[in-house]
């Protein structure tokens, strides 16, 4: 599927300047990879607070494991 977006010039020259350095990745890639990060990250939030895990400071990834806490 294709989507057009807007970036402000700011954060479209960050990117340029970070693919510059970065030459295997691309800008579809690297929103890809974002948008999956992003959503990640609200699931595990929602996943947390149905177990009741509140910490702020409890590790993103819940298969860590929690003997490395101890």
């Amino acid at each position: 599927m294709k989507r057009t977006i807007h970036f402000p010039d700011d954060l479209a020259k960050q990117m340029e300047a970070y693919l510059k350095e970065h030459p295997e990745e691309t800008w579809s890639g690297f929103v890809q990879k974002a948008i999956q990060q992003s959503l990640h990250r609200q699931e595990t939030s929602r996943l947390r607070a149905l177990v009741g895990i509140l910490d702020e400071n409890a590790p993103s990834d819940l298969s860590t494991n929690e003997d490395a806490y101890h």
